[in-house]
Formats: structure tokens, C-alpha cells, sequence
């Protein structure tokens, strides 16, 4: 089942205030159980219908809050990832103009020397940015572990 992107951010941003608005009309229902003046029977069923929509309320508000705090941390590592990555490819799209990766039209040795001393010197680069391509795959395979309910 596809998430709706707009509907979650609707949710997180709204949240609060719909919380406020459920919680304001089962006061209101309070007040108006309180105020009407009718037979035990009827007053008595209305309560336990109430009781039950409080505990179910309760219910909802818990699994809402879990819900809110694990999109928000999800939202987080997403923001993480993209600043891992953007950075990661802008520095992968700045070393392929390098003209190491290009081969020498020419066959001079002293071509082939410098290119020769160009590749070592892309490679110690490449390795130098080891650490932030793990860090771009680890931060993505806990986003998926996350999403997949893995680990909290």
C-alpha cells in the first residue's frame, strides 16, 4: 500500500489541532450528557457508549503520537540522506570533469606519466570520500529498516 506524502505531512501539520478539536467535542458531549436531565436507562447506556469512545479515544491519541514521533524521524533521516547524498554527488560530478578519467590523445610517455599520476591522485581522493559513501548507505538502509518496522 502507497503512503500519500501529502496526507502524512497534512497529518504531522495538523495534528495538534485536530487532537484539540476531538477533544473539545467530547467535552462538549460531557457537558451535554450532564445538563440533559432524562431517564437512567438512557443515561446509563449514553456513559458506557461514552466510556468506550473515551478508551478507544485514548487508544487512537497513543497510536497517534507513536505515529507522529516515528514520521518524524523518519522526515529527519530522510533530510539527512538528501544532505548526505547531494553533497556526495556534487563532489562525484566535480571529479568525473577531472581529466584523469579521460585517456591521452596523444601517446607520450610524458603524457601517460602525468595521467598516470592524475588516476593515483583521483583514487587517494576516492578513498578520502569512503567514509561519506558509507555514511549515505547507512543512513538509507536504516531509513528502510524503519519504514519495514525493523527497528525503532
Amino acid at each position: 500500500m502507497a503512503v500519500n506524502l501529502e496526507r502524512v505531512e497534512d497529518f504531522q501539520t495538523n495534528y495538534d489541532r485536530y487532537r484539540q478539536d476531538f477533544d473539545s467535542l467530547l467535552r462538549q458531549s460531557e457537558d451535554l450528557d450532564q445538563d440533559v436531565s432524562t431517564g437512567n436507562r438512557y443515561k446509563s447506556r449514553l456513559d458506557d457508549n461514552m466510556s468506550r469512545v473515551r478508551q478507544l479515544w485514548s487508544s487512537v491519541l497513543r497510536r497517534a503520537d507513536d505515529y507522529k514521533e516515528q514520521v518524524g524521524r523518519q522526515i529527519e533521516r530522510l533530510k539527512e540522506f538528501q544532505g548526505l547524498s547531494t553533497t556526495l554527488m556534487k563532489w562525484m560530478d566535480g571529479i568525473e570533469t577531472h581529466s584523469g578519467f579521460t585517456v591521452p590523445s596523444s601517446a607520450s610517455i610524458q603524457q601517460m606519466k602525468v595521467h598516470f599520476e592524475h588516476v593515483k591522485m583521483c583514487q587517494k581522493e576516492i578513498n578520502a570520500r569512503r567514509p561519506e559513501y558509507n555514511a549515505v548507505c547507512s543512513t538509507g538502509q536504516r531509513i528502510i529498516e524503519e519504514c519495514a518496522g525493523k527497528s525503532r
